[in-house]
């Protein structure tokens, strides 16, 4: 396991006793089939089922916690605090009391402090996430920005605001039912008609895809690549893409660039 660089992250608390319904009506992941300690990615959309918010949810006892980006976390808890008419939900954040530590890869996972809450993914794809306080940093090999974002594209991890926006549908960046992101069997949510549509139809105008950049090149994210699509996320020798459908099949070539 490597140590990801430590960033800001946005952690909400839901309480109440119908904390489970209300979030489960609010985004992809099947809320209600968590058991306490158990986790998932979802995805929180809008009426049209665009990306407003990739989220971690968290089961615990006698809450859920919901893990975002720190830039999104304060629109995300007045977003659904406005939703709340009837229901017996209260949303604190507690960004500020606890430390998202993302471990990257396999290996054995270091001793962590008592009553830290671990995940079974990260942020770039593969590993743990554990929550506890600030004060917690296990001894393990460090990747810096650089290694990171090398790793997160070669997993084919999408970043919110970087390779999705609120103009995209989930499933164009990879975002599905097999990735871990949506469930399709849950019942309704916000955003679920349209997701369901394109799941039904089967495929999408546009997908989040690897290139090979040739000679260990780094291009800049915007670069157009003509017909085919704009690059959204680069490191040396690799590059995520928003495609159209006919230059997906791996092996497509995109000007000098292999499609992985």
């Amino acid at each position: 396991m490597k140590l990801l660089p430590l960033i800001p992250r946005g952690l909400l608390r839901l309480t109440g006793a119908d904390r489970v319904k209300f979030l489960h009506g609010l985004t992809t992941g099947n809320v209600k089939a968590l058991k306490p300690g158990e986790a998932h990615r979802s995805v929180h959309t809008s009426p049209k089922g665009k990306v407003l918010a990739l989220l971690s949810v968290l089961a615990d006892a006698d809450c859920l916690w919901v893990e975002t980006d720190a830039a999104r976390v304060a629109w995300l808890k007045a977003t659904w605090e406005k939703g709340i008419i009837m229901e017996d939900v209260a949303i604190e954040d507690r960004s500020s009391q606890i430390s998202v530590t993302a471990l990257a890869g396999e290996g054995d996972l270091p001793s962590v402090p008592p009553g830290a809450k671990l995940l079974p993914f990260c942020r770039t794809g593969p590993g743990r996430e554990v929550w506890a306080s600030p004060a917690f940093h296990p001894p393990l090999p460090a990747l810096d920005e650089a290694g990171e974002e090398a790793l997160r594209i070669s997993n084919l991890m999408p970043r919110f605001g970087v390779d999705l926006t609120e103009e995209n549908l989930p499933q164009e960046g990879g975002l599905d039912e097999d990735t871990g992101w949506i469930s399709y069997s849950k019942g309704c949510y916000v955003g679920q008609e349209t997701i369901a549509r394109l799941h039904n139809l089967g495929q999408v105008s546009q997908r989040l895809a690897r290139l090979r950049v040739p000679d260990g090149r780094t291009l800049a994210p915007g670069t157009e690549l003509g017909a085919a699509g704009r690059i959204t996320s680069a490191c040396p020798g690799m590059a995520l893409a928003m495609l159209k459908r006919a230059f997906l099949a791996p092996g497509t070539r995109v000007e000098d660039l292999e499609v992985l």
